[in-house]
């Protein structure tokens, strides 16, 4: 959170110089996309975590019967 908000700030002092401006706002995008990248990578890992803990969990359970 705090780095998007290091990006912004960086980028609006970009936005002051009219020829930076395309640069920013595709570094803007380039930033978007990576993060939108990383959460659905975060959300897949996160729930191949849980059905593997949840398998784990269950062979366990049963082991103990």
């Amino acid at each position: 959170m705090i780095k998007l908000f290091k990006m912004l700030s960086e980028g609006l002092l970009f936005v002051q110089i009219p020829y930076v401006k395309i640069k920013w706002i595709w570094a803007l995008k380039q930033g978007y996309m990576k993060i939108k990248a990383r959460t659905r990578d975060a959300l897949a890992f996160n729930l191949a975590y849980f059905k593997y803990s949840l398998i784990a969990s269950l062979n366990i359970s049963i082991l103990l019967k």
